[in-house]
């Protein structure tokens, strides 16, 4: 599997609620690994959400 494309799936499985533990197994990859994408990636959707919240006023 390619790395952008596995990103991309990796993204969906974050958004559905994946462990770190869960993540690291299914992909292959450290469970620290795992951990840090997945708290990044969990903090960036959140930055986007106040920025639309923000924008609309």
């Amino acid at each position: 599997m390619k790395s952008k494309e596995k990103l991309r799936k990796m993204r969906v499985d974050i958004r559905l609620g994946l462990t770190a533990k869960e993540l690291a197994k299914k992909y292959n990859i450290s469970e620290v690994a795992a951990r840090n994408y997945r708290t990044h990636y969990l903090k960036a959707i959140k930055r986007q959400k106040e920025l639309k919240v923000n924008a609309n006023y």
